[in-house]
């Protein structure tokens, strides 16, 4: 199939995805591609790297910008990143670029039902959901999971694995850092539990009782937490288990976590996909569903898909620390466990940024037929 694809427009709504955004600008740059890069704030601009010969990084704040933005470009493709993107506002549900180029999305949600009070862009022509097929499968209604997507929106959406994919590490790569945040014998725990510029007290509070009753039991275990939030100092003084990354790229971020023993997050799903592309175990710890303010979507909803995909274990904020304690000891100390959860993440494991941009390719090529 020749290459159609010769440029590439992408907008992201907010750093997440940006990083699913950059993926696919990097394997599209590899292949040939000329790619512009738009972002909505400024204070998302440094997430991209320098423009070059073949990339470019733009802002548009407003839909119109965009549209503008666009239009100028002329591209063979528009990729949004949330096929939710300004869909609040009336002017660009009604009004895509003229002319509009073939236009794909990249959503890690289940949010496509009527109902939704997200809706996604109704010219939009293809739905790329980089979850795993098993996972996407088990959160659909008729599948036991939480999400009701009708037969005709169905056609429109293409599951394509992890975008942003990962590789594992190897030992390598893997020893020193291990080496620099953990001491020979002791097993390494990654906590991510930042939520925009927060940290989630539930989350470090129940994980802080687990270590301390492990530990107690001579247990020889060290945290080490990652995110956009530094823990106080007095947190750190009062663990001598715990330590603090410091600011960390998001190559550090992948390399500390590709190297712990285990990973204690909230439901963070891009932090998941990256613990099942590095086959490390995980336990999410999430709100109870009967606290969510949201009748739509739970953080509970969707992460149970993965769990039940043996990808991860979860659990409430309500549920019994004893139940934690046991869950925690039995994946960082039992071989068997550990090993069957690598091997249901590997099971389900899957590249997407491969797929997107051959799908786009066939799709450019039917339409100049």
């Amino acid at each position: 199939m020749k290459n159609s694809l010769k440029k590439v427009f992408i907008a992201a709504l907010g750093p997440g995805e940006i990083s699913q955004g950059m993926a696919f600008a990097k394997y599209a740059l590899s292949k040939g591609s000329a790619v512009s890069f738009a972002v909505l704030r400024k204070s998302n601009l440094p997430f991209l790297p320098k423009t070059s010969a073949r990339f470019q990084k733009l802002l548009a704040p407003t839909p119109r910008k965009l549209n503008a933005l666009v239009e100028k470009s002329r591209p063979d493709v528009l990729v949004l990143c949330n096929s939710k993107m300004f869909s609040w506002d009336a002017y660009f549900i009604n009004h895509p670029p003229d002319p509009k180029p073939l236009t794909v999305s990249i959503d890690s949600n289940w949010l496509f039902f009527k109902e939704s009070p997200y809706q996604s862009l109704p010219w939009t022509d293809r739905h790329y959901i980089n979850l795993p097929k098993k996972v996407f499968r088990f959160g659909q209604k008729e599948f036991g999971g939480h999400y009701r997507i009708s037969h005709e929106m169905l056609k429109k959406i293409k599951v394509v694995g992890m975008i942003p994919s990962y590789k594992s590490l190897p030992a390598r790569v893997r020893s020193p850092i291990r080496r620099k945040y953990a001491k020979p014998g002791e097993k390494l725990i990654f906590l991510y539990a930042s939520v925009g510029g927060l940290i989630k007290p539930e989350v470090f509070g129940t994980l802080t009782d687990v270590v301390e009753a492990l530990c107690g039991q001579s247990c020889r275990i060290r945290v080490v937490h990652a995110g956009d939030y530094g823990l106080p100092r007095r947190e750190q003084r009062r663990y001598p288990w715990l330590t603090y990354a410091g600011p960390v790229t998001t190559d550090e971020f992948y390399a500390i976590l590709a190297s712990s023993d285990l990973i204690f997050q909230h439901q963070g799903l891009g932090t998941l996909a990256q613990a099942i592309s590095a086959g490390v175990p995980a336990i999410a710890n999430v709100k109870d569903v009967r606290d969510e303010r949201s009748p739509w979507h739970a953080h509970a909803w969707e992460v149970e898909p993965f769990a039940r995909a043996g990808a991860c274990m979860f659990f409430s904020f309500s549920d019994p620390i004893k139940k934690i304690i046991t869950a925690i000891e039995s994946l960082l100390y039992d071989e068997k466990k550990r090993q069957r959860m690598r091997q249901d993440q590997k099971a389900i494991y899957s590249a997407g940024e491969l797929v997107v941009f051959e799908d786009i390719k066939r799709l450019l090529n039917c339409a100049s037929r």
